[in-house]
C-alpha cells in the first residue's frame, strides 16, 4: 500500500517520463493536462489513504490550473 506521497511521486515521474519520450519522439505531450486527470482520477485513492494530504493534492492541482490559464491569455 501506498502513501499518498508516494501516489504523488510515481505519477509525477510517469508523467515526465512520458514527456522526455514524446520530445524524443518529435511528439507533443501536455505534462499539466495529463498530470492533472490522472491526479483528478485518483482522487478517491488519494483521499481514502489521507484527507489531509488530499489538500496537498488539491493545492497542486489548483496551481496547475491557474498557470494553464495564464498561458491560455
Amino acid at each position: 500500500m501506498f502513501n499518498s506521497n508516494e501516489i504523488l511521486d510515481m505519477v509525477i515521474q510517469t508523467k515526465f517520463k512520458k514527456v522526455l519520450d514524446a520530445k524524443r519522439e518529435g511528439k507533443l505531450y501536455d505534462f499539466r493536462l495529463e498530470l492533472r486527470k490522472e491526479l483528478q482520477a485518483r482522487s478517491n485513492e488519494i483521499r481514502s489513504i489521507s484527507a489531509k494530504q488530499w489538500i496537498t493534492v488539491e493545492k497542486i492541482l489548483n496551481q496547475i490550473e491557474k498557470s494553464s490559464l495564464k498561458d491560455i491569455h
